[in-house]
Parts: C-alpha cells; structure tokens; sequence
C-alpha cells in the first residue's frame, strides 16, 4: 500500500458525510453521536425515516473496539454500516453481521475520497428500547411520559423516568418519540460542521 493510498479517519469522515448529506437530504446527521449511556460512540448517526449508524475503521485503525461497537450499534441502530479503506475492505464481512452494510472509501488519483457502497444494511429487529431511551435527556423522557398518561413522574431522575419508560410504553411509542426528537432537537451541539 502506497503512503498516499492509506486513509485516516479525517479522510473518511469528511467523504462519508458528504454521501450521507447528498443522500439523505430531510435527515439530520449528527457526527460522534454517544450511545448506549456513554459507553460507545457512533461516528455518524442519521436521524431520517429510521436511525441508522456509520462506524469508520481507516486504514490506521485496529478492529480490536469493533465487537464491542458491533454490540453497542444493535442494541441502538434500526441500520448499522462500517466504512473501510483499502486495509480492511477484503475480509470486512467477516467482522460485522450480516443485516450490517458496508462501505469502501477509495482515494482518485486527484486525492478526493470516494464512497461506494459494497453491501446495503438490512433492518436490525433487535434494538434495545433502553438503548434508545437512553438518547434522550430528563426533560424529553419526562414529556414523553406525561403525554402517554404515565402518573407518578414529578420529581424523578433520567434513569428512573427511563425504566418508567420501558415498562409503560410500547416499544413502537418510545422509538418514533426518540426518532422525532433527536430529528428535531434544539439546543444542541452544532451538527452541520462536519467533523467535530
């Protein structure tokens, strides 16, 4: 592998959001997106019909982290999809499941970073509603419980109000709620920058 052939993540990320910003023109794209409770992170997030998340291994990156990731995006993501360059793009389908997407981002000989897609994601049936309760804050999770009818909430802390959640409201409830939310949050971190 040439020097100027291997990708950084710096590399990927600006091409990958650009794709996903031509593609996705009504979602929000939110980059370093924290799942599950902090534990893991989402190189990009995409906040559209459904929620999907992009984790990026450049050709400087180990796959030690990636079980662990892969764990974290099924308990999260409706889809998940890994972006590789060169190093990995061979074997990569051994090291994500099958419902996961993957894409290959190779340099052009004027430098720029094209993204192709290699396999399209399937749905994941197996998202973990605490997971995404997990994405919203105290006073999201105490509107989404007052509006459902649920009593008892004054008062109480995100991690109480999230298990009144779980065990309230119907699944199909708190994943549109999460969904419209993080769409539309405000006050929120700046996610048009790109990188960041």
């Amino acid at each position: 592998m040439e020097r100027n052939d291997i990708l950084k993540d710096v590399d990927i990320r600006i091409a990958m959001l650009d794709y996903l910003r031509r593609k996705n023109r009504d979602a929000r794209i939110i980059p370093e997106c924290g799942i599950c409770g902090g534990f893991s992170r989402a190189d990009i997030a995409v906040a559209g019909k459904e929620l999907c998340g992009y984790e990026i291994k450049s050709d400087a990156d180990d796959l030690a982290r990636l079980p662990f990731q892969v764990d974290f995006y099924g308990k999260t993501f409706d889809k998940a999809a890994i972006v590789v360059g060169k190093q990995y793009i061979d074997n990569i389908s051994k090291n994500v499941p099958w419902w996961w997407g993957i894409y290959y981002a190779a340099r052009c000989e004027d430098g720029r970073v094209i993204i192709y897609e290699v396999r399209a994601g399937e749905q994941n049936r197996h998202v973990d509603t605490m997971a995404l309760l997990e994405l919203l804050w105290r006073d999201e999770l105490y509107a989404l419980l007052k509006q459902n009818g649920v009593k008892g909430i004054s008062g109480k802390n995100r991690r109480i109000l999230r298990q009144m959640a779980e065990e309230n409201l119907d699944a199909t409830v708190i994943k549109n709620y999460v969904l419209k939310i993080i769409k539309t949050r405000k006050n929120w971190r700046n996610t048009e920058d790109g990188v960041g």
